[in-house]
């Protein structure tokens, strides 16, 4: 309750007069529970825009991580195979067969005599020894249809200077 006692200067009065105004607690409070409320949907929604704000780029530096990790880890075992590969001297060659595309590394070819930029895995076929031919082809076919886990045949390969080279192929 409110008082406040009235008594204009303009007005002719006899005596002052006392006025008195009540209201309840819940509307003396209204006007601030209603901005509490406001504000507080407001701080929350900007804690929420901040916890998730910080959980995305958690994520995203993880997964850059993990990124990196892999990258260098692809570039170790690039480094030991190309090693291995040196050491052991021997070619490699990688044939996807249904996506029509072959792998030929510079060392395989070198063991024939040719260089790297003459297409030699394409004509294997003509390079086999007409002598075994027959077996190597067959073998291939076997694998091919999924008769065999492995592809595997030694053979003669005929070099870039016309002499017959023993080679073992194994694939999967």
């Amino acid at each position: 309750m409110v008082m406040h006692t009235v008594a204009p200067h303009n007005l002719p009065m006899d005596s002052h007069r006392a006025l008195g105004i009540g209201r309840d607690q819940g509307t003396i409070h209204a006007a601030w529970r209603a901005k509490v409320w406001q504000l507080g949907f407001f701080y929350s929604l900007a804690a929420l825009a901040l916890l998730f704000s910080v959980l995305y780029l958690q994520r995203r530096r993880q997964l850059l991580y993990d990124q990196l990790v892999f990258t260098e880890q692809r570039a170790s075992l690039e480094i030991r195979w190309r090693l291995i590969m040196e050491a052991t001297r021997q070619g490699v060659w990688d044939w996807h067969y249904k996506a029509h595309t072959i792998y030929i590394s510079p060392h395989w070819t070198t063991l024939l005599g040719y260089d790297c930029s003459q297409p030699v895995l394409s004509q294997w076929k003509k390079l086999i020894h007409p002598d075994d031919r027959k077996n190597a082809l067959n073998a291939l076919t076997l694998h091919l249809r999924g008769e065999s886990d492995f592809f595997e045949s030694t053979h003669r390969l005929r070099c870039r200077n016309g002499h017959y080279k023993w080679m073992q192929l194994r694939g999967r």
